[in-house]
C-alpha cells in the first residue's frame, strides 16, 4: 500500500537545460491517485515549466487530478497558468 500512495503523489523529474530561457525544471505526474499530487501546480515558480506531463490510467483519479488544475487555473486569488497533458495508460510502466 505505502509503495502504490508514493507512486500516486507525484515524480517529478529535473532537467536542467541551460538555454537561453528555457525553464530548467519540468515536472511529470504519475498515477495521480491523490489530491497531494496536484499540489505541486498550486503555484507558478520562475524556473518551472508551465507544461507538466500526465500519466495514469482513463478514470476517476486521472479526470479529478486534471480538475484540481484546471481550478488552480481558474480561481480569482492567483491563479495559475498550469497546463496538463495527460497521457492515459492502463499502468504507470506502459506509460514511460
Amino acid at each position: 500500500m505505502l509503495r502504490k500512495a508514493f507512486i500516486a503523489l507525484v515524480l517529478i523529474v529535473a532537467s536542467v537545460q541551460g538555454q537561453g530561457n528555457m525553464p530548467k525544471v519540468r515536472l511529470m505526474t504519475l498515477e495521480p491517485g491523490h489530491f497531494h499530487a496536484a499540489l505541486i501546480q498550486k503555484e507558478m515558480y520562475p524556473d518551472v515549466a508551465p507544461q507538466v506531463h500526465v500519466y495514469g490510467p482513463l478514470g476517476f483519479d486521472l479526470t479529478e487530478h486534471l480538475n484540481r488544475i484546471a481550478r488552480f487555473n481558474l480561481r480569482a486569488d492567483k491563479p495559475t497558468h498550469g497546463i496538463s497533458k495527460s497521457t492515459p495508460a492502463p499502468t504507470a510502466s506502459r506509460a514511460c
